[in-house]
């Protein structure tokens, strides 16, 4: 039986080489939505608490992505 080169961690989200994986799009998402609460904390009206705790959901809603609804294969 052959086996795909696509189940090769180091292809990305449509399969091919090079491109970012799932995770690896997760690890960006969560600095930077921590980054972007801190940046409109400064700019906008409301409170620096809210839109940390917005980041922090943004960021447990990726962490729940990858480990529990799309874990990783072996």
């Amino acid at each position: 039986m052959a086996v795909s080169d696509k189940d090769d961690p180091q292809y990305g989200i449509d399969g091919r080489p090079g491109r970012f994986s799932r995770y690896d799009l997760v690890l960006t998402v969560i600095p930077v939505a921590f980054l972007l609460a801190g940046l409109a904390s400064q700019v906008t009206p409301l409170a620096p608490q809210t839109l940390l705790g917005v980041a922090a959901l943004i960021g447990a809603l990726g962490l729940v992505d990858v480990l529990f609804i799309n874990p990783p294969q072996a």
